[in-house]
């Protein structure tokens, strides 16, 4: 049985998504900087995955 969203996610609201969108890019942009570039791939997938639910959650 799939996990509600909110079980899936440990941000509570649009504002945490957010918030941690902005840290994972410059987490990225640091990673790539230091040329770890595979660290940085893995970090901007994490952050598509968070814009993608941050999308859902503000469509409704």
């Amino acid at each position: 049985m799939p996990l509600a969203e909110e079980e899936k996610l440990p941000y509570k609201s649009p504002r945490e998504l957010e918030q941690e969108i902005a840290r994972l890019e410059k987490e990225m942009k640091s990673a790539a900087d230091a040329l770890e570039f595979e660290k940085a791939a893995l970090i901007r997938d994490e952050s598509k995955e968070l814009k993608k639910a941050l999308e859902e959650v503000m469509a409704g």
